[in-house]
């Protein structure tokens, strides 16, 4: 599943490269942290779930799931150039630009 995600956020892997941790990665299971890192400060971290996540990291994005609730099944697929996630690329990209 990360692989189909990372391909569609970063084709080319450019922003990404093998920079990317997925729950797969943690230590304790069922549970999100950054222990795995070496420097919490360089990180950026995108997800819908608050509860799996002990520590508390800056928070950027509030979850939005909860507001669509079932109706988000009734909805077409978002567009590749006018969606939650197309937002979140250029965030991603822009935020790279400036720190590399």
């Amino acid at each position: 599943m990360l692989e189909r995600w990372l391909k569609l956020l970063d084709p080319k892997g450019k922003y990404f490269s093998d920079r990317i941790i997925s729950r797969d990665d943690g230590t304790v299971r069922h549970k999100k942290s950054l222990d795995v890192m070496g420097n919490e400060e360089a990180v950026l971290f995108v997800d819908e779930s608050k509860i799996v996540w002990q520590k508390k990291y800056g928070e950027f994005f509030a979850s939005s799931c909860k507001q669509f609730k079932e109706d988000s099944k009734l909805l077409p697929d978002e567009s590749e150039s006018d969606g939650a996630l197309s937002t979140v690329l250029n965030v991603l990209k822009q935020t790279h630009g400036i720190l590399f």
